[in-house]
């Protein structure tokens, strides 16, 4: 179950004439939630914003946005005018619901940054900001992006209006325009998936040429709200082209059925998959590593715009990656995820395919990593590092748990995963099994019938 923490945002407006700015700032790199982003002054709710238990909750977010504005910018907020409330969609464990609220200063006001917590501010004419981020030239929070463009549209009067009517459908019927990169619409839908996670990320790739990438949840009123996203976007003129699939898991293809034949949709998947995922689907052209997938024109006018499909074995033999040849943004589906490690579990399973195919991603440009479980992450490369790094350690503590006597996988569980709840320890257990399987590999372990001890290659 995720965790919603109460959070205020402030949309800073200052005009010169007839020309609207709003205040951004870019949160620090190293800040774990939307780190390197720019966004809205703001933050969670704190002790000292509660003044008593029972008071209302809008005094409390309205005391909560006065201070951290001032805290990060040393503004002083005048007159706050809310606009919406929206709430981190449950793809990740922590998640926030945050009040936005409107605040005018006067021409000539500049912020000054507090902390550590933000690295520069700008005012941006709210169109600029998004044709930037259309260009790839900056990294907007997805709910600041979707103000921002709403701002651009509307103008300062009906903007709250607007954004609010908007923003109230996220929870119901529509979806959080969750755009981490221009070319990837991110939908985490609930599915049948491994916890700690409970949706799987169907991505939408493209502008007006389009991809729907895992469309994965087998619930009715889920997929209602895939068709409701789909359906708004063919009515902005966009046009679906086909169904592309990252491997068979039925925790990414609980729509494909209905996707498919709802929308007419061929489903393009590497060769193996097509068996291994039951149904009446449209079968496509098969992908292969190598392969191109063409998007046509990206938001910014970049002709020649594309996916660069990649086979990558280990977690699903397979198992494929799409590329965005412009904003380098990478729908990897289980190769990695924000939340957790991937299950590698044997026979499919198989950890040396798995590294190499890790290691084959670093060779290829990518800035936005967009997993199937979790948030993006803005630094592709930095994650398939860690990614390595944990691997290199879990085996580092495997041949330190095999001293000695022979034992098995279940004995090994609890010494190498310490920090794990034991209702996971059956999946850890997989997952070790596949890290045994490669110390054998390398001559450095084996299995007996006591269990698995070092050979004298292993110390």
């Amino acid at each position: 179950m995720s965790t919603i923490k109460l959070a205020a945002s402030v949309i800073v407006t200052r005009t010169s004439g007839n020309t609207l700015n709003v205040l951004l700032v870019r949160r620090a790199p190293e800040m774990r939630f939307f780190g390197g982003y720019w966004v809205f002054p703001g933050g969670n709710v704190a002790d000292a914003d509660r003044h008593s238990p029972d008071e209302p909750e809008d005094q409390v977010l309205r005391r909560c946005a006065v201070r951290e504005l001032q805290e990060e910018t040393s503004l002083a907020a005048g007159a706050l005018q809310p606009v919406c409330r929206i709430t981190t969609p449950a793809f990740y464990p922590v998640r926030y619901a945050t009040q936005f609220f409107l605040a005018a200063i006067a021409p000539g006001v500049e912020p000054t940054l507090a902390g550590s917590e933000l690295v520069e501010f700008k005012f941006f004419e709210p169109a600029d900001a998004v044709r930037a981020w259309e260009r790839g030239d900056m990294e907007i929070a997805p709910p600041v992006l979707f103000l921002l463009r709403e701002l651009a549209r509307h103008g300062l009067e009906q903007f709250p209006a607007q954004a609010a009517a908007i923003a109230a459908t996220f929870e119901t019927t529509g979806m959080h325009q969750a755009y981490f990169s221009p070319g990837m619409f991110i939908a985490p839908l609930r599915t049948p998936t491994l916890p700690p996670a409970t949706t799987t990320n169907t991505v939408i790739a493209g502008h007006k040429t389009l991809y729907v990438i895992d469309p994965a949840t087998p619930e009715p009123a889920e997929q209602s709200r895939l068709f409701h996203q789909m359906d708004k976007m063919q009515s902005e003129g966009a046009r679906f082209e086909a169904i592309l699939l990252t491997h068979h898991h039925e925790d990414h293809v609980g729509a494909v059925n209905a996707v498919s034949r709802r929308y007419r949709l061929a489903v393009r998947a590497h060769p193996l998959c097509y068996d291994r995922v039951p149904g009446d689907y449209l079968r496509g052209t098969p992908l292969h590593d190598g392969d191109r997938v063409e998007l046509g024109t990206a938001p910014d006018g970049t002709t020649g715009w594309h996916l660069d499909v990649m086979h990558t074995p280990g977690h699903a033999v397979d198992h494929l990656c799409f590329i965005d040849s412009r904003y380098h943004a990478a729908a990897v589906g289980d190769m990695l995820s924000t939340i957790s490690t991937i299950l590698i579990d044997p026979p499919e399973g198989h950890m040396r395919t798995y590294l190499d195919s890790l290691r084959r991603l670093l060779t290829v440009p990518i800035k936005t990593l967009v997993p199937a479980h979790g948030l993006a992450h803005r630094d592709g490369h930095a994650l398939i590092r860690q990614y390595l790094e944990h691997r290199q350690m879990r085996e580092e503590q495997a041949l330190a748990a095999l001293t000695g006597e022979p034992r098995p996988v279940e004995a090994l569980v609890p010494e190498i995963y310490t920090t794990t709840p034991p209702e996971m320890f059956p999946l850890a257990a997989r997952s070790l099994l596949a890290e045994l399987i490669k110390l054998r590999e390398d001559g450095r372990s084996e299995e007996t019938v006591a269990g698995w001890r070092l050979t004298s290659r292993g110390g």
